[in-house]
């Protein structure tokens, strides 16, 4: 009787095992069974969960399984996969109290602000009527014709990564707190700034107050386009304590000699074809690049080696001042600067030596030096040589320097 109970109840086990196989995954759509297509993160009682922090959005649909919230700790918005739709209550798009006009893609998750007006100030980051989805916003695009971003208005977007704004608007102090992972900042034909690097494009974006101050720390790379006209001005980059490298495309752009003051990882400027510094070796390319005052003067104190190109047919007075290091290794022995082609075709260049003595910032005379290893300098306010690279040492004039010993 026992067994014959048994196997009746094994029987029923068995079917119902059966009928729960047939059932539809939509069955399971509250989270509370096993089969899934897409993520919902499980949280402690009271907990926020989702990306950033969030709640999953409401009336996302699909089937979810659930993650940990140590999970989740390491994930960001883009891994935990949750289908977006606008939470409940929430609108995507209306017209704010100043007269601007929002609109969110679901899809790209883009802000676009428009019309003429200004964006609210917001007494709390709560009070935004994009709030509820605003950890899900990647990019925020600000078109022409807004004016003014109030207080608050993008608080807290910890989503946020590209931001697009006119370049004549302007903003509250505390419109973009909290917006830590911002990458990219574009101004459409003034200047972007993207990873680190600072493009500009308009000589708008150089003047004072500096649109992209509040950036500084945060900038690794300058190029500046030759459209860009304007004078490189005292102080204006200085404090990019990270910037390493600075390419200027106009030829004649002029650079005060405090611009790159503070910069102290900067390692290569370089302004296309006249003239290029790099890791302490300046390259004088153009003619364009030797006047009075020099475009180097903000890097002179950097300056231990100098190259003269072939194509440069004149020298400056000024051209060497200040360069205090640069100087050769031996003591009391004069620096040298290399020139790259021969003594013949130094040229007009080869009058500086007679005329300026071609002094360093060190106040020694500098020998120039070609490259078959002739040389040629002065040894004296009134004495001069030149060496035709083999043997022969020739010296004129009626005074030579004393240069001490073992030189």
């Amino acid at each position: 009787m026992n067994m014959r109970n048994a196997k009746r109840k094994i029987g029923l086990l068995l079917i119902l095992c059966m009928f729960v196989s047939m059932l539809p995954a939509s069955v399971w759509a509250d989270g509370s069974g096993p089969l899934s297509t897409a993520v919902r993160p499980a949280a402690a009682a009271g907990a926020k969960t989702g990306p950033a922090n969030q709640p999953a959005p409401s009336g996302s649909g699909g089937d979810y399984v659930e993650i940990t919230q140590q999970q989740l700790a390491s994930s960001t918005a883009a891994d935990v996969a949750v289908p977006f739709s606008l939470p409940e209550g929430a609108f995507g798009s209306g017209t704010l109290q100043k007269g601007a006009t929002y609109q969110f893609d679901e899809d790209t998750k883009v802000l676009t602000i428009s019309g003429a007006g200004q964006i609210d100030d917001f007494n709390s980051p709560k009070d935004a009527p994009w709030e509820s989805y605003s950890h899900w916003i990647k990019e925020v695009v600000i078109e022409s014709g807004v004016t003014h971003i109030g207080k608050n208005a993008f608080h807290g977007f910890d989503a946020l990564t590209s931001l697009t704004v006119p370049y004549d608007i302007t903003a509250d102090p505390a419109a973009f707190g909290d917006c830590d992972t911002i990458t990219k900042v574009t101004v459409p034909d003034h200047w972007t700034f993207d990873s680190g690097a600072l493009d500009i494009s308009s000589n708008n974006a150089l003047k004072t107050p500096l649109p992209w101050a509040v950036l500084k720390e945060r900038i690794t790379n300058i190029n500046i386009a030759d459209a860009v006209t304007t004078d490189i001005t005292k102080d204006i980059f200085a404090g990019c304590t990270k910037l390493t490298d600075v390419v200027i495309k106009n030829k004649t752009a002029k650079i005060a000699e405090d611009a790159f003051k503070d910069c102290s990882a900067l390692t290569h400027v370089e302004v296309t074809d006249t003239w290029k510094y790099a890791d302490g070796a300046l390259s004088i390319l153009a003619n364009e690049a030797v006047k009075d005052p020099v475009p180097w003067t903000s890097l002179k104190d950097r300056v231990t080696k100098v190259v003269i190109s072939t194509g440069v047919t004149g020298i400056e007075e000024s051209t060497f001042a200040g360069m205090d290091k640069l100087t050769d290794d031996v003591a009391q022995r004069p620096p040298v600067v290399l020139f790259e082609g021969d003594a013949k075709s130094w040229g007009a260049a080869g009058a500086a030596c007679d005329k300026f003595g071609l002094k360093a910032g060190n106040d020694k005379y500098l020998i120039v030096s070609f490259a078959n290893g002739s040389l040629i300098g002065k040894c004296g306010d009134d004495a001069s040589f030149s060496f035709d690279g083999t043997d022969t040492l020739t010296i004129e004039g009626t005074k030579i320097d004393n240069y001490g010993t073992n030189t």
